[in-house]
């Protein structure tokens, strides 16, 4: 189920680029776009969630100096608070970020940028959740084919399990 999920939210995603493949061979012979993967870690700095791990697949698409991402990630997380319906729980992750980034230095190494993140949880036993949230980003480039990128959502709450403002820190692979 969780899995169908993700699937979904991919084959969205792609729907959503869809219009935009034809231009974008040609974008990615010129550099303008390019494909990402990505590994990293949910660190919830306030809330009732543990540090999880997350997965991502992402696209990038440069207008001038100006960058347009799309990623879709999946996180895993467990409640860390003592007592209720949801202690102790999985919360499987479904994550949809579209977003816009900006160089902050002339080298165009370092980005930031804003967005939004739609947030499909599942709290096993506990149910479901789905919300749209602004988020921001930062970005920087280790080399040609590797990006480290910090995103953080607004907070979300369900029920008296509040799941703070987390960070993802993800290190990409652009291919």
């Amino acid at each position: 189920m969780k899995v169908a999920r993700l699937f979904v939210c991919m084959m969205l995603a792609a729907a959503v680029l869809a219009p935009i493949q034809a231009r974008a061979a040609e974008q990615a012979a010129a550099g303008q776009s390019q494909w990402s993967v990505g590994a990293g870690a949910v660190l919830p700095n306030e809330g009732d969630l543990d540090a999880g791990w997350a997965v991502s697949l992402g696209y990038k698409f440069q207008m001038d100096k100006d960058i347009v991402f799309l990623d879709m990630m999946y996180a895993q997380t467990e409640v860390n608070i003592p007592a209720g319906a949801l202690a102790g729980a999985d919360v499987d992750h479904a994550i949809v970020n579209l977003g816009y980034m900006t160089p902050v230095n002339g080298r165009q190494t370092l980005r930031a940028g804003l967005g939004f993140s739609l947030h499909q949880m599942d709290f096993g036993i506990g149910g479901e959740m789905t919300k749209l949230v602004p988020m921001s980003a930062l970005e920087y480039d280790l080399s040609d084919r590797w990006t480290v990128r910090l995103q953080s959502a607004s907070p979300l709450k369900k029920d008296q399990v509040r799941f703070g403002n987390a960070v993802t820190a993800m290190l990409q692979w652009n291919l």
